[in-house]
């Protein structure tokens, strides 16, 4: 319930350690339950950039991207 708050700490977390998949897909769906897609959909790149192999953040990437042809351009910044 206290979404301003979580972002926060999670940018804070990102401050401290900028290569944590973990802290960039929460922030991803913090960022999405404030409707903050864009955003969000930025966050989940980041953390599958940093770890092609999380599932969590593919599901909610998936998620935040229900426009058609949104998925292959979200999946090519990392490349």
């Amino acid at each position: 319930g206290k979404v301003e708050e979580a972002i926060e700490a999670y940018q804070q977390a990102l401050r401290l350690n900028p290569n944590d998949a973990f802290a960039y897909n929460n922030l991803g769906v913090a960022l999405s339950d404030q409707g903050k897609v864009e955003e969000a959909i930025e966050a989940y790149q980041q953390a599958l950039c940093l770890n092609p192999n999380n599932a969590a953040a593919y599901n909610n990437l998936g998620i935040a991207l229900s426009d058609p042809g949104k998925l292959e351009e979200a999946l090519a910044k990392c490349h």
